[in-house]
């Protein structure tokens, strides 16, 4: 993670922004009849389902730590991104209804497009590796037709 923040700082961040907006919300709820499950059910639907995709996740990157970059990779941009978006679905409880359907757009567009995109890099790579190993077989093949190997030196007289 070159260049951002390191995994347990973006955990320590969403600890804290997480329960700061259940206390928030435990205050603006504390004396009214009704509870945020009845008012706003699909965000804290989508607060308590990407939290549990956050919580795999975590658990995913730790036990790949020693066992796969390539998975560890993806624990990390899923609990990443699972993080963001379960803070957002909390937060969004305290703006005005009219602005909640068009910011829950938004964040999945970008969501998706987050997905799409490391997605797409991910078969690029993939796709970019196997082509060069063909080539290097194929150039392989054809040097040991010629009768030489490719990485061999010339022979210079001496």
């Amino acid at each position: 993670m070159q260049g951002s923040m390191s995994s347990t700082t973006c955990h320590v961040v969403y600890g804290f922004l997480i329960t700061t907006l259940i206390g928030l919300l435990q205050l603006k709820y504390q004396n009214k009849k009704v509870s945020p499950f009845e008012t706003h059910l699909a965000l804290i639907g989508t607060f308590g389902t990407t939290m549990c995709i956050y919580s795999f996740a975590m658990v995913g990157k730790i036990k790949a730590k020693n066992y796969s970059a390539k998975y560890y990779e993806i624990f990390s941009h899923v609990s990443i991104l699972s993080g963001v978006l379960s803070s957002v679905s909390l937060a969004m409880i305290f703006l005005p209804r009219s602005l909640n359907f068009l910011i829950m757009i938004i964040i999945w567009v970008i969501f998706f497009a987050s997905v799409a995109l490391y997605l797409f890099h991910t078969i690029y790579k993939w796709l970019y590796q196997k082509i060069v190993a063909a080539i290097e077989q194929v150039l392989e093949l054809f040097a040991s037709f010629m009768g030489q190997r490719l990485m061999e030196p010339p022979h210079l007289p001496v």
